[in-house]
């Protein structure tokens, strides 16, 4: 029920330590756990943890947007009408009408990033990390996806890295600097 928002200069570890608490890479030391699963365990952190890296990984080029976000729902199982209810409620905060109808390696910056976004959303998990998540948006986008990630906080938790004052005001109930690989409570 909290958005926690992880600060601090390009290069310092946010993606790193996002990667980390997804069960991508491993921790060099310590230990730690998302949702009682330990960091150890990838395979059971992924089925509890979205993951929305600040690239477009994993979508194939040739499919629509919602070709693409489709497959993914299914592999997550998510059914068929849960797939149609979810991606309606997303439609207002997200650019998604033409990057739906688009080859994904066709769709902009900004249809790419609502495509990434969504996909993480519809998968309804749980725990939602997000590197960097209004990077790549408009403006006007940019301020609707931080009302949405605001309303998704109620019921579920949510981790964002960014570096962007308006990110970590408008969303984060908590901010915390990572430096010199150790992590500061930022005073929320």
């Amino acid at each position: 029920g909290e958005c926690v928002a992880i600060s601090g200069p390009n290069g310092c570890g946010k993606t790193t330590l996002l990667r980390i608490i997804v069960g991508l890479i491993g921790a060099s030391a310590g230990d730690g756990s998302v949702m009682g699963v330990d960091l150890k365990n990838a395979e059971e952190l992924r089925a509890q943890v979205a993951w929305v890296p600040a690239q477009y990984h994993g979508f194939f080029p040739r499919l629509t947007g919602e070709d693409n976000l489709r497959l993914f729902a299914s592999l997550d199982g998510v059914g068929k009408s849960q797939f149609v209810q979810r991606l309606e409620k997303y439609r207002g905060y997200l650019p998604l009408d033409k990057a739906l109808t688009t080859p994904f390696y066709l769709c902009s910056t900004g249809m790419r990033k609502s495509l990434i976004l969504v996909r993480a959303f519809i998968k309804n998990s749980p725990v939602i990390v997000l590197d960097e998540p209004t990077n790549g948006l408009d403006k006007s986008f940019s301020s609707s996806f931080r009302k949405l990630l605001r309303e998704e906080c109620a019921g579920r938790a949510i981790v964002f890295a960014s570096h962007l004052e308006q990110d970590l005001n408008e969303v984060a109930s908590r901010v915390y600097t990572l430096e010199g690989g150790h992590l500061h409570a930022g005073g929320r």
